[in-house]
């Protein structure tokens, strides 16, 4: 009997080094097998090298690459999934494989609909075990705050200006991305970081940054011991890395392996304080089944409405 699949395409086509986009794409395919389990058929999940590298080094349930040729898939558009998120039920014949070709947030929206069940989230992973467990050992008492500055962040030149000088060079401003995405003072972290210190002195905290890491290097001098990024990580035992290959190139990307380090170092932490509308983030925690945290709803969510409060911009 021939295969039946469903063919998930990456809505926008291309990744790139330094793509922070991998949180994104995990959302698409948590809706491609969201449509699997609707179909409730033998079907798998096929992907492109060039749109989904990860899968070289990340193990997704049902999922295997795809060759670039003529295959016969029904495409799935963007009013086909409205119709099954109006009727409440996905509508598709088993007896055929299928092209995902319905938006990003499409994508968000079969999930919210069809996507009670998480555990298959859960069980995404480290193809290499050793990786794995090193990183999740290393970090398994840390505290992880995910810090979103890079593409899409609304950021003005004041905002800049209250970078220290010397690291002001990793930020761009951008006064046309949405002003949801917020570009998130010092301060802010500063004050959950001396809140949590107050509470707990050894505590130890993972920044995952979505710019050079190097940008948050003013922290580690602030909080001298404490704070720690993925290049951190990987010293600590980089024969780990080097003997599994983990940090080689992978299609394109020349840095894929150090961007998975610095997403499953965040996922591994006992707690992750959250940055707002992330994906990165978002994708992070529901792996590692904690969501939402205490930390991440009360502190900074307080934190968050006093500095909204102050700051009309809404930056």
């Amino acid at each position: 009997m021939e295969e039946k699949f469903i063919f998930l395409r990456d809505p926008w086509r291309y990744v790139e080094d330094d793509d922070s986009g991998w949180g994104n794409r995990l959302i698409c395919w948590e809706a491609a097998y969201n449509i699997v389990k609707q179909l409730d058929s033998n079907h798998v999940i096929k992907v492109l090298p060039q749109e989904f590298p990860e899968l070289h080094l990340v193990n997704l349930i049902s999922t295997s690459f795809k060759k670039l040729q003529k295959v016969n898939v029904i495409p799935i558009d963007n009013k086909q999934v409205d119709n099954w998120i109006q009727n409440d039920i996905v509508n598709l014949d088993p007896n055929f494989s299928y092209v995902t070709n319905f938006s990003y947030l499409n994508s968000i929206r079969i999930n919210r609909s069809f996507g009670e069940n998480k555990k298959h989230i859960q069980k995404i992973s480290i193809k290499n075990e050793q990786v794995q467990e090193y990183i999740k050992n290393t970090v398994k008492e840390f505290i992880g705050i995910h810090i979103r500055r890079g593409n899409g962040v609304y950021t003005t030149k004041q905002d800049l200006k209250e970078i220290p000088v010397e690291f002001q060079k990793y930020y761009n401003s951008c006064l046309n991305c949405g002003k949801e995405y917020l570009f998130i003072k010092d301060s802010i972290y500063f004050n959950i970081i001396d809140s949590i210190l107050k509470d707990n002195p050894k505590a130890l905290f993972y920044i995952s940054i979505d710019v050079n890491e190097k940008a948050v290097d003013y922290f580690k001098t602030r909080y001298p011991g404490k704070i720690f990024t993925r290049t951190d990580i990987i010293e600590k035992n980089k024969n780990v890395f080097i003997e599994s290959s983990f940090l080689d190139r992978y299609e394109q990307l020349t840095n894929m392996g150090y961007n998975l380090v610095d997403f499953f170092s965040l996922s591994f932490c006992k707690d992750i304080i959250e940055s707002p509308f992330s994906s990165w983030c978002s994708m992070a925690a529901k792996i590692s089944g904690k969501n939402s945290n205490l930390i991440s709803k009360n502190l900074f969510k307080d934190t968050l409405t006093k500095y909204n409060e102050l700051d009309s911009r809404l930056i």
